[in-house]
């Protein structure tokens, strides 16, 4: 059985994005249930997109040739990005996202590379297949639909850190595996 905790249930669902992020680990003495595996997927990707998301400052500025926007105020400091990240992705993961998104910092403040639109899934359709299985490992499918019934595929890599089952893939190793399907 797998015990959910979040603080808040946070979900990017038909446009409108939830903000109030609480640590959320997927604590788990034994298997991963399908539930809690889409429940993590979810929340990962939701913080991958929530840190795009900045209500106050979200002015584009050039650097070195190439536009980037200021995170979120949750988000936009090197520690405050890696504990939102290492709450629902692994260490190595984390890691990795960060360098994906080629980080920027100044003024005290981290932005990141432009990226491209939003996708707002509706987490409540979405549905997920397990392709691999072990004690400490699964690879599994997420179709998530959009509103406009869209589905955005992702292939998603859990692994158990520390106990706990977290993501072992970035956002954009997710989607390219899906993609690539």
């Amino acid at each position: 059985m797998v015990i959910l905790a979040c603080k808040a249930r946070s979900a990017i669902r038909l446009g409108v994005v939830s903000l109030a992020l609480g640590l959320c680990a997927c604590q788990d003495p034994g298997e991963l249930s399908r539930n809690g595996a889409l429940e993590l997927a979810r929340a990962g990707i939701s913080r991958c997109e929530a840190a795009r998301r900045n209500p106050g400052d979200n002015q584009a500025f050039p650097h070195d040739g190439e536009t980037y926007r200021w995170l979120h105020p949750d988000y936009d400091t090197a520690e405050k990005l890696r504990t939102q990240l290492t709450a629902v992705f692994t260490q190595a993961a984390a890691t990795r996202q960060m360098e994906e998104w080629r980080l920027l910092e100044r003024e005290g403040r981290l932005a990141r590379l432009e990226a491209g639109e939003i996708a707002f899934e509706d987490w409540e359709r979405a549905r997920l297949k397990f392709i691999d299985e072990s004690e400490t490992t699964a690879l599994a499918r997420v179709d998530a639909p959009s509103a406009n019934d869209e589905v955005t595929v992702y292939e998603v890599r859990f692994r158990k850190e520390g106990g706990v089952w977290k993501l072992d893939a970035t956002l954009e190793e997710m989607l390219q595996a899906g993609f690539d399907r």
